[in-house]
């Protein structure tokens, strides 16, 4: 799938505890103060097009969509939030095939054999949710290739994130050009 190098990306910043990401991601900034951690990064992957939000400790929230690799816009956070919740119950899965729980991870598999994916090749769908980490850094990601019409959709949400952390995540995130960073950036107060 298209996540592992957002995978990749997403370690950088911290560690994550169980949860499901789907109902964490509506709340960005919610859990970061709560916690009194810096902040909360949540993204929604729903084919080409990618909803960032963005929650600090203090409240200010931002969000943002990309569409492909075209540049971002700012978006209404609100409005964002009700995009997550309908992409929650296209990422909810029955048992999965394949389950692994430690201490501070967890990852589930599952696959469809009989689905078309998103190439339209049969047995070509599956579903990964990883949950990394405990406490204050978190990181829950629920990831599926070829869901509903081939598209590829994920749920993603880091808490306890530093700034530091928050612009690297943004300084990866293809189609967020300067001006959109410091524009999320002074939502939130940093720039």
């Amino acid at each position: 799938m298209k996540f592992a190098a957002l995978l990749a990306g997403l370690l950088v910043l911290g560690g994550c505890e169980p949860g499901n990401p789907a109902a964490q991601n509506a709340d960005a900034g919610d859990k970061a103060a709560k916690l009194g951690e810096p902040y909360a990064i949540s993204m929604a992957v729903d084919g080409e097009d990618r909803i960032i939000v963005l929650g600090a400790a203090d409240g200010h929230r931002a969000a943002a969509i990309i569409n492909g690799a075209q540049e971002g816009a700012l978006m209404d956070v609100n409005l964002a939030q009700a995009r997550f919740a309908k992409l929650a119950p296209a990422l909810d899965a029955g048992d999965p095939e394949v389950a692994i729980k430690l201490p501070m991870f967890s990852l589930q598999v599952d696959r469809d054999d009989k689905a078309a994916g998103a190439h339209g090749e049969e047995g070509d769908t599956g579903q990964v949710k990883i949950q990394i980490g405990a406490g204050k850094q978190t990181i829950a990601i629920d990831a599926r290739d070829g869901a509903r019409g081939g598209k590829d959709q994920a749920l993603i949400r880091i808490d306890g994130a530093d700034e530091q952390g928050l612009r690297d995540f943004l300084a990866q995130q293809e189609g967020v050009s300067e001006k959109l960073r410091v524009a999320l950036l002074s939502e939130l107060g940093l720039e």
